[in-house]
């Protein structure tokens, strides 16, 4: 039996950041099983293979299918404590349509904050940046201004919600630490100055580094910059950790390579081989994010 799977027996594991709407090995089937209505029976499917592995406790980073919001009512059945904000909101023309919806300015932003609201999201995600281009390195779109960042988490805060920030690169994942998110999701290319920002503003850093190795992993891809980047992103962690940082932990799953369940056994193994407590930070994550 590998190390993950001894540590999911072992154990309760808290999966802070996931997608169930994937399988983590074939995205555009699992979608395409829910385009035309959430499919209970792949949910009933998967939630099982999240409590066989040991889960009791899901963040969802929301889809634009209303699949985690599904999930949420079925999860209780097999004694998961499941947390949605429904669905992403990005600012149109930049990264998160595969998730999310788009919005033009602030005024539409916060007219789908309410309309999360009276729907029974759980709190809000909201996209910072793009995503790393293995392929170069960098991102792939650019980030939002700070001011843009703090008015939106202002606006979700004021509603009563906490907010998620999926935000890699130094400046954007800083700029959210500072204008006050409840956590940074992934924060690949964070430096010294994000690592002190999310610590002086309490906020909870989910480093999804499963994500990464997974990729690492694949066969089919040949990204030359990908180790040092997942060194340096583990060495950030690290560092954040012994500065007081809350890590909290969340492999991304449903994200390529990373499947439901044993990615998040496989999160927490990583974790605790790189000396990282993470039990504060998913205590952190399921306090802050409680339903409305």
């Amino acid at each position: 039996m590998d190390t993950a799977t001894d540590s999911a027996a072992q154990e309760p594991i808290f999966e802070c950041h996931g997608h169930i709407i994937s399988d983590g090995e074939h995205t555009r089937q699992s979608f395409a099983k829910h385009t035309s209505a959430p499919d209970d029976t792949q949910l009933c499917k998967t939630l099982s293979a999240l409590r066989d592995t040991g889960v009791v406790f899901y963040r969802d980073g929301g889809d634009r299918f209303g699949v985690s919001c599904r999930a949420k009512t079925l999860a209780p059945e097999f004694g998961i404590d499941y947390r949605t904000p429904g669905f992403l909101l990005y600012k149109k023309g930049l990264y998160g349509s595969l998730y999310g919806e788009a919005f033009s300015d602030m005024r539409e932003f916060a007219l789908k904050v309410r309309h999360l609201s009276s729907s029974g999201a759980d709190f809000i995600k909201i996209a910072v940046s793009g995503i790393v281009d293995f392929a170069t390195g960098l991102m792939s779109c650019p980030a939002l201004t700070y001011s843009e960042t703090a008015e939106m988490i202002n606006i979700a805060h004021g509603e009563g919600f906490a907010v998620m920030c999926h935000a890699s690169g130094r400046e954007a994942a800083t700029n959210a630490a500072i204008a006050g998110a409840d956590s940074i999701e992934h924060g690949i290319f964070a430096d010294d100055e994000t690592v002190c920002a999310m610590r002086e503003n309490g906020c909870v850093w989910v480093s999804t580094v499963t994500a990464l190795t997974a990729l690492a992993d694949r066969r089919e891809f040949s990204f030359p910059a990908l180790p040092e980047i997942i060194a340096k992103h583990i060495d950030a962690v690290k560092s954040a950790a012994k500065l007081g940082v809350m890590i909290a932990s969340g492999s991304d799953a449903g994200s390529l390579g990373v499947l439901q369940g044993r990615g998040a056994a496989q999160e927490a193994a990583l974790l605790r081989s790189a000396g990282v407590f993470f039990d504060d930070g998913n205590k952190a994550i399921s306090e802050r994010f409680k339903p409305q």
